[in-house]
């Protein structure tokens, strides 16, 4: 089952300066809130869906959430 297309916005980064420095280009545009950083060459298969868990968990919690997953 494929979700309903959301909205998306991008800012571009000048210099390859990382991907913490790629978020703070758009602090402007995220202003105070929540957001996801999504890498497209990370695939997580899991149920319910990695983003929907972490989502979850920010709503349970608050503050920050990073997603791991243990590699064989």
């Amino acid at each position: 089952e494929v979700p309903e297309a959301g909205s998306m916005s991008f800012v571009r980064q000048q210099a390859p300066l990382g991907l913490g420095h790629a978020v703070w280009c758009a602090r402007e545009l995220i202003g105070r809130e929540p957001f996801a950083v999504l890498l497209p060459d990370v695939i997580v298969r899991a149920k319910p869906g990695c983003l929907a868990q972490m989502v979850d968990v920010y709503n349970r919690e608050g503050g920050n959430v990073i997603a791991v997953e243990q590699v064989p």
